[in-house]
């Protein structure tokens, strides 16, 4: 299965946003706080009407384009925040939850990667491992 979205706004992460300070306490990131709604519901439109089998091994691929205005930099790696792997926590919570497989723990071998590009997308896909 391959899909791609086209998100208005690429994901941001909790890290990005850094600790902060109210009324003189120090607030640390906590997940459960985090939620992308655009992103959960560009992921919606492409669920399958039934996950992968649950022990089932896939391979999982994702490549994060972010826009940018340069051209000289369009297809060269992003190595600036969001952290990948933060990108990555709240995309695989949400196709877990949404039934792109029944598991997490399925992903045997994970590939990601984030560059440049002319508009913001996030290609996925997903193939099972032929045993």
């Amino acid at each position: 299965m391959k899909i791609t979205l086209y998100p208005f706004k690429m994901p941001t992460t909790q890290q990005q946003k850094g600790v902060t300070k109210r009324n003189g306490k120090t607030i640390f990131y906590n997940r459960r706080g985090t939620s992308n709604p655009e992103l959960k519901g560009l992921l919606k439109k492409h669920a399958p009407k039934a996950p992968i089998a649950k022990g089932v091994p896939i391979i999982l691929n994702i490549v994060f384009t972010f826009k940018h205005q340069k051209k000289s930099l369009w297809g060269r790696y992003k190595p600036t925040r969001p952290d990948l792997d933060n990108l990555l926590k709240n995309l695989q919570d949400y196709m877990t939850k949404l039934g792109y497989y029944a598991d997490d723990s399925q992903i045997v071998v994970l590939c990601a990667s984030k560059f440049y590009g002319p508009k913001h997308s996030i290609e996925i896909e997903i193939e099972e491992v032929k045993t």
